[in-house]
């Protein structure tokens, strides 16, 4: 989560950086739900200025969220979880 979080501060810092400061549970949660496109997270979250702007979330979710794509996560036979993709 911490490069996705570099990729807000980085890119729209003055937009979006105080929304993700101020609500960094929502963001996390979010940024899972859109990458492993359940069809909710950036999309629903609130994050845009207003149901007539979508670029926020639009924005989040292209930018921020599907580079990382899908994954699961899985119990290893260590008795810790994992990334399928680690």
């Amino acid at each position: 989560m911490t490069d996705a979080l570099a990729a807000v501060a980085r890119e729209r810092p003055a937009d979006i950086w105080p929304r993700v400061e101020a609500n960094a549970g929502l963001f996390g949660h979010d940024l899972w739900l859109t990458r492993q496109g359940s069809g909710s997270g950036f999309w629903d979250g609130g994050w845009d200025a207003s149901p007539d702007d979508p670029s926020v979330g639009r924005w989040l979710t292209g930018w921020v969220a599907k580079p990382y794509g899908e994954t699961s996560i899985y119990m290893g036979t260590d008795g810790w979880l994992h990334f399928e993709d680690e």
